[in-house]
């Protein structure tokens, strides 16, 4: 409710400043002298209809004039007609300058600003034509990513595109997301590479949204085997803003945003709560405490409401502030950029913060007309604040009769109940005031020298050098304390962590063009460098003082218990490359690439990998026979195949060689403890490369003079070799080494389609997006599935076996609820079926027929993390001065297993009970829900089932956001280019089955994704902000 007064408010003070603004200013003003001429005309579209609000501005002088709704429009102060030239710029339509060359009255006629497809697409090292393109790569503008509260990429990435798919893992304040192209394309790590401006790099943390120019995201083999064993996954090239071209220029932005959870789970109060507790004993036949039989009658005769845990946790409308400037300009050979961007989000829970601030510098020099030298340096610094992970998940489980402080105790209040397995969500967030802190410093740069015509005309040479540097130093402090003989902490401790890993590559690469009649030929080749490092360490100590000044190591009582380890290891990575674009009759389209990598990860013959890709297109709007349809702006066909590798599915660079350790293993050798080292894994150099080998076949089409543009692709992706590490049985003695164990397919269909137009004064942008993946795993080198998803007093939720999905939830399903008529039929005939249930119990499937219930033999399928499709709407409207900017995100046909099931549904107590058990089946009331049981003789909530698995579908209004541009009028009197303020609200609404807190997040790697471990949940936020541009 907050927040939507809030929200209200906001909606109120924004339309009275637009109320209140004088008049006058509103109005035209034009000057005129006796020495200058009037030009006057009229602006239409391509269809003859009057333009209205089309600006027309003097170009290099503060002269301008807006057509009325006519079209009409009459710009005065014209001192020199046969030089002067008109800017004509309208929303939707392309901007054109008119020399006047002496004509006082012009006739004007505006184009669509429609996507053409002549525009260039970035692709791996190199660009080409959009209509040269043979692989499936999909694009964003930079300034479609700049609508959320988050300044964060990834985020103003989501839905934008077919085939990525974008889920952020937690809605913490600094949290990371998670990023699949196309699916999960093996078990370790499904990532892709990000390259930005031409540098391969792990993550974009470092950069802003308005960083960005451009995003093109490499789907295919095609496309990406360019990037040879970094390429399985897809890769994200990024190409940052850079340097201005003519006069000075200045933009900033500021945002101020409120937020609240968006939504909160329905839990029972104390006395429903006290009321459940004691028909769960009676249900039993197990009699009650005199204390707790006094206890919860007293607070069910005075309806004591207790605790609501969720509302001491979650804070209400905490700010998220954002804070970005650039200037940018050139002068003489020189051109530069210079960027900041500050960001601070106080989270949901207390201690639970984090703040970033970005710089980036971007400068070009043009030694010659054919020689030139970039260089972009960015550093990033962030301070998080990280909360107890059992918070959340305790302010579900905390027993609602209890106090979050007990003031006749001036402590922290105990629980009521010892079987409540949470300890006070209060206790849990002070002592996270000193606890998981980290600080992490950034420095990524790029430097680029390139030469055009060298020796030769259309003989290009690029040498690129990118070091990129992250260190993360975090720190943790627990104190001692004391509640009650449950709840305790004999000893205080910190924790300090250090870890700096870098990297650096070099690269050079020829590229060279030719057209010859009606053959044309690009080609590149190159050869790369790269090495990473990484260093960790590690130290704990105990008996710390409470005061943060005096949280030190050396100052620990403790000085005999101390722990320390660490570790550091490398890798490197030698590449040699080439490709070629061959084109005939400008519609018959070619291109081959072929990628080399030597990796020292891989020993002997597996050393090298070897990654070639073939495409073709044909362009066929192109042909004759569809020349003269006009209806068709552009259709093409595309198909193509390849193989890339991922070398990255490998996180210890040193498999192929037995390695040691000292960890807590201590030795008595002549009556004294030392410590000893023995070998904790085996070798394995056969260790390979694990590799992708993709076939996909795309058409692209658009319609109606390029105003509605679609692409469609069909693909297969299979991985073989992929790299995992099996288990290993106890009497080995030795931790299981990583091999080369299975085989993965993902087979899917993108579709994306957009449309623009211009009608008038009103411009509208639709892009709709969907994508459907299918994955099956193929093989596996392991006699048994491969078994995770673990829940607390659960067998593991997930099965990766050979013939279903990855992470596959397996359980018991569930034909619904006992009563007495159904039992004693069942019993009658099978007496041995569920021997100890009784009325209100679960009654579950008996999957093999053999008329008893073994939770491992009557296992069976019950879905997957996995969506049958998402999707993703965005919309842009402008009318005048106002726009609208919303997107929705949707993902239907995903299970998600709800990890809050067995405690806050379950038929016994170890937690409070959700609002849901009210309904709960009784002797004389049989429902949908099991009955109350202390013991849970029938394993109802102790065996996993489909009870535990939820539709996971969703619909989202990611972000909607109403904007207002200042008139130009006003800008110009108070020196501004121009000026926009809006309003804008973050997960506004979801539509969704999931009775969890939050559909979106939950994604916790890859064999247990799907289950939702209580992940904190996105926030709602209500933001106000301003654009300015001098």
């Amino acid at each position: 409710m907050k927040t939507l007064k809030l929200g209200i408010n906001l909606c109120l003070l924004f339309s009275l400043i637009l109320m209140i603004m004088p008049q006058k200013a509103l109005a035209e003003n034009y000057l005129t002298d006796q020495n200058t001429a009037t030009v006057k005309g009229k602006v239409t579209d391509s269809e003859k209809i009057p333009l209205p609000g089309v600006v027309i501005t003097l170009k290099n002088h503060e002269k301008y004039a807006t057509t009325d709704l006519d079209g009409n429009f009459a710009i005065t102060g014209i001192s020199d007609l046969n030089s002067a030239t008109l800017v004509f710029t309208c929303v939707g339509m392309t901007t054109q300058e008119i020399m006047l060359k002496g004509k006082t009255y012009i006739n004007v006629i505006m184009k669509d600003n429609i996507v053409e497809l002549g525009e260039v697409v970035a692709i791996g090292y190199g660009s080409v034509k959009k209509s040269d393109l043979t692989g499936a790569v999909a694009s964003v503008k930079g300034d479609k990513l700049t609508q959320t509260s988050s300044r964060d990429v990834l985020s103003g990435l989501q839905g934008k595109m077919s085939g990525v798919n974008i889920t952020l893992n937690s809605g913490a304040p600094g949290e990371n997301a998670t990023v699949r192209i196309r699916g999960v394309g093996t078990i370790n790590n499904s990532n892709p590479i990000y390259v930005v401006d031409g540098f391969q790099i792990s993550d974009i943390n470092y950069l802003g949204v308005n960083d960005i120019e451009n995003i093109e995201v490499l789907k295919d083999a095609s496309a990406t085997s360019i990037y040879g064993s970094r390429g399985a996954n897809g890769v994200i090239l990024i190409t940052t803003k850079k340097g201005g071209k003519d006069q000075f220029h200045a933009n900033g932005s500021y945002s101020i945003g409120f937020q609240s959870a968006s939504k909160k789970i329905d839990m029972l109060n104390a006395w429903q709560f006290a009321t459940l507790y004691r028909e769960a004993y009676a249900n039993s036949n197990v009699s009650l405490s005199a204390a707790d039989d006094a206890i919860t009658q007293y607070v069910i005769d005075n309806h004591y409401k207790g605790t609501d845990w969720q509302d001491k946790v979650f804070k209400e409308m905490t700010p998220v502030h954002n804070a970005e400037l650039s200037l940018s300009g050139s002068s003489g050979k020189n051109s530069y950029l210079l960027s900041l961007l500050y960001t601070h989000n106080e989270g949901l829970v207390k201690y639970n913060d984090f703040s970033k601030f970005n710089i980036r510098l971007y400068n070009n020099y043009e030694f010659s007309k054919h020689a030139k030298l970039e260089a972009d340096i960015s550093y990033s610094t962030s301070q998080k604040h990280d909360i107890n992970g059992s918070v959340l998940t305790s302010a579900l489980y905390m027993d609602p009769i209890a106090a979050a402080w007990n003031t006749n105790t001036n402590n922290y209040g105990s629980k009521t109940f010892s079987q409540i397995e949470a300890t006070n969500p209060a206790l849990l967030i002070d002592n996270s005031q000193y606890d998981n802190m980290s600080d992490v410093n950034r420095l990524v740069a790029n430097f680029v020298l390139s030469f055009t015509d060298l020796f030769v005309k259309d003989l290009s040479l690029t040498s690129r050098f990118g070091y990129d540097k992250q260190t993360t130093r975090g720190k943790g402090f627990y104190p001692e304390y004391y509640v009650d003989q449950n709840t305790y902490n004999q000893e205080s401790s910190l924790y300090e962590s250090f870890q700096c890993g870098t990297s650096w590559l070099w690269s050079n690469y020829l590229s060279y063009s030719k057209k010859i009649n009606n053959h044309s030929i690009d080609g590149m080749a190159g050869m790369e460098m790269q090495k990473f490092t990484n260093r960790y360490a590690y130290g704990i100590a105990y008996d710390i003082p409470y005061d943060p000044n005096q949280q030190y190591f050396d100052l620990a009582g403790n000085q005999e218990r101390k722990g320390i380890k660490g570790n550091y290891s490398e890798s490197a990575l030698l590449s040699f490359f080439a490709r070629v674009n061959y084109k005939f009759l400008n519609r018959y389209l070619l291109t081959a690439t072929i990628r080399s990598d030597g990796s020292s990860k891989f020993v002997g013959s597996n050393r090298w990998g070897y990654f070639p890709s073939v495409a073709v297109a044909w362009d066929i709007k192109k042909e004759n026979f569809l020349a003269n349809i006009d209806v068709i702006s552009g259709l093409k066909l595309r198909a193509g195949w390849g193989i890339v590798g991922n070398q990255n599915s490998l996180d210890n660079p040193y498999v192929y060689a037995s390695t040691i350790t000292s960890q807590s293993n201590n030795y008595v050798l002549n009556n004294t403890i030392v410590n000893g080292y023995y070998p904790a894994e085996l070798a394995n150099k056969d260790i390979k490369w694990e590799s992708t080998e993709t076939f996909n076949i795309g058409l692209d089409f658009s319609l109606f003079n390029n105003r509605l543009d679609a692409s469609f692709n069909l693909f297969q992706n299979t991985t073989r070799d992929m790299i995992a590490t099996p288990l290993a049985p106890m009497y080995v003695g030795y931790n299981a080494v990583p091999s080369n164990i299975g085989s993965m397919r993902n087979r899917g269909i993108e579709f994306s389609v957009g449309y623009k137009q211009n009608i008038r004064d009103f411009f509208f942008d639709v892009n709709w997006n969907i994508t459907s993946v299918k994955n099956k795993v193929l093989s596996l080198g392991t006699s048994t599935a491969i078994r995770a998803g673990s829940l607390p007093r659960l067998d593991p939720t997930t099965y990766t076996d050979v013939g279903t999905e990855i992470g596959a939830f397996y359980g018991l399903a569930t034909n619904g609820i006992f009563t007495k008529e159904s039992l004693d039929k069942l019993h009658a005939e099978y007496p041995g079926y569920q021997p100890t249930a009784q009325p209100g119990d679960v009654w579950f499937v008996d999957a093999n027929n053999d008329h008893r219930i073994d939770k491992n033999d009557d296992r069976q399928y019950l879905g997957s993390a996995i969506p049958d499709f998402v999707s993703g709407l965005n919309i842009y409207l402008k009318w005048k001065n106002f726009d609208l900017n919303c997107y929705l995100l949707g993902s239907y046909g995903n299970e998600i297993v709800n990890g809050q099931y067995v405690y806050i549904n379950g038929s016994n107590i170890k937690s409070n009970w959700s609002a849901r058990m009210w309904n709960r089946s009784t002797k004389d009331n049989i429902t949908n829900i099991p009955r109350l049981d202390v013991a849970d003789i029938n394993g109802n909530t102790s065996t996993f089932s489909d009870l535990f698995v939820e539709d996971g579908s969703y619909l989202r209004m990611k972000n909607i956001q109403i904007g207002y541009n200042l008139p130009k009028s006003i800008c110009e009197k108070i020196k501004m280019s121009d000026i926009r303020f809006y309003v804008s609200a973050d997960n506004l609404f979801t539509i969704t089955g999931y009775t969890g807190w939050d559909p979106e997040p939950v994604s916790f790697g890859t064999l247990n994704g799907g289950v939702d471990y209580g992940t904190y949940p996105l926030s709602r936020v209500i933001s106000l902000g301003a654009n300015i541009k001098f």
